[in-house]
């Protein structure tokens, strides 16, 4: 079921087992968000794909601005972060971010096109990530989905048969920590999109 309204609502389940009756109804509650504030970090120039993924979805009220001159204000009221190659010294921006994290937001991280492997490592070190390993310049399609972690099944409400799956020009090899998800795998293995909880 579609719930037509926002807040906090009430539900109830109710089963017919007949051998257990006192177990046969159950109540919950549950919040809908009116929206999903997003903030989109990024560097000067912003990318396009970001922007068109969020650009229809009335769901998801996106504010971008470049990651040198953020507000905020408005991260603090993000629910969610799609953070784009941030210079690891901008201490206090990732610090902000991270506890923006633990108290419950999510963050996408994206290296950005001019990406070092030391500044990635010490941006995911923020977040207590794996180890970054070479950038490979070698193109490669993702060939696995994850398709029973919450991110797709909450995404999609079915998938394609023939589904036209990402491919990278370049990547950095990775070595997932142990609390790491692997959600995407390149052809050869190799881990391309990963998920990990981090405080609420």
């Amino acid at each position: 079921f579609t719930p037509d309204q926002t807040g906090v609502l009430a539900a109830s389940l109710e089963l017919d087992d007949r051998v257990f009756p006192n177990d046969d109804r159950w109540f919950m509650q549950f919040k809908v968000e009116e929206q999903l504030p997003l903030v989109y970090l990024h560097p000067e120039k912003a990318s396009p794909y970001i922007r068109a993924l969020f650009s229809k979805d009335d769901f998801v009220r996106m504010q971008e601005m470049p990651a040198l001159r953020v507000d905020l204000t408005a991260l603090k009221a993000a629910r969610a972060v799609v953070l784009e190659g941030v210079d690891a010294s901008a201490s206090g921006l990732l610090t902000s971010i991270k506890e923006q994290v633990e108290a419950g937001a999510s963050l996408v991280y994206l290296p950005g096109e001019t990406e070092t492997k030391a500044n990635f490592q010490q941006v995911l070190s923020y977040f207590t990530g794996g180890q970054v390993g070479e950038l490979v310049q070698e193109a490669l399609a993702v060939r696995k989905l994850d398709l029973n972690d919450k991110l797709f099944q909450e995404t999609f409400s079915r998938l394609p048969e023939q589904m036209l799956l990402p491919t990278a020009k370049k990547y950095f090899a990775y070595k997932p920590h142990p609390a790491d998800r692997v959600l995407m795998e390149l052809a050869n293995g190799a881990p391309w999109f990963i998920r990990r909880e981090l405080g609420n």
